[in-house]
């Protein structure tokens, strides 16, 4: 994988995100190029920048639980993210 390529990371959090119950689709955006000239991101570039949109097949738990349903899953994977946003879509 080159530094500023994130297809790899990419294509994890889709993966582990929809093997979560009740998904019913996941879309990832990498928006480390919003991000390269800082700090952070020049001294760990192989580090990305995600939004994350979830749809959730019905809405049966508080955003918050949501939330914490998809970092549980992406735990593994969080040494290759350094900023991920959320976003629920009902």
């Amino acid at each position: 994988m080159k530094i500023t390529d994130h297809k790899v990371t990419i294509e994890k959090i889709k993966i582990k995100v929809s093997q979560l119950d009740n998904i019913s689709s996941v879309e990832v955006h990498d928006n480390s190029h919003l991000h390269a000239g800082h700090k952070e991101a020049m001294k760990n570039p192989n580090k990305g920048h995600f939004h994350l949109i979830v749809r959730f097949k019905e809405n049966r738990e508080t955003r918050i639980v949501q939330h914490r349903k998809i970092y549980h899953a992406l735990s593994s994977i969080m040494h290759n993210i350094h900023a991920l946003s959320i976003e629920i879509i009902k």
